[in-house]
């Protein structure tokens, strides 16, 4: 099963409690729900989408997918998990992209001692950035260079240290 969240949008000056949030929610590649969250806690909220004949199908069949998944451990305790918490993920990954994106553009971005840094640079011409990269590396061999690794493995760091 294949559950992607696509136009996220979200709107940091409502999120009080959890994150403000519209998307449209697409199963095994087909737009099959809106899911939404207004800021001030609790659930999200789900309408599907009546385009198609089998949607309510389809958005049953997720939501048992995400309910058979393995639980997550917190503080010694085991959560079940359900589809507000495969939503969660996604739209934190959103978010940790976008942070990405804005740290590396005109930026080194990296983790030393676990937390997250970034250093301005001069310019963006990219001999000049991977001149800057090979520079600090060689002054900080500890540090985890963001701007070097796969989106996968920057926002798998990220979510450690920020």
């Amino acid at each position: 099963m294949k559950l992607e969240l696509k136009n996220i949008k979200i709107v940091k000056a409502l999120s009080e409690e959890t994150v403000c949030f519209t998307a449209f929610g697409y199963v095994n590649g087909i737009k099959t729900f809106t899911v939404s969250n207004r800021g001030h806690g609790g659930c999200h909220e789900y309408a599907e989408i009546d385009c198609e004949p089998d949607t309510r199908a389809r958005f049953d069949a997720v939501d048992a997918w995400a309910k058979s998944l393995p639980p997550d451990h917190y503080n010694g305790m085991e959560l079940p998990r359900d589809l507000d918490c495969v939503v969660d993920d996604l739209v934190i990954e959103h978010e940790l992209r976008q942070l990405l994106k804005r740290m590396t553009k005109g930026k080194i971005a990296f983790i030393r001692d676990n937390k997250l840094w970034t250093q301005s640079l001069k310019s963006a011409d990219p001999n000049y950035v991977s001149l800057a990269i090979d520079t600090f590396k060689t002054k900080n061999p500890n540090a985890k260079v963001l701007n070097e690794m796969s989106e996968s493995e920057a926002i798998a760091l990220l979510k450690v240290a920020a």
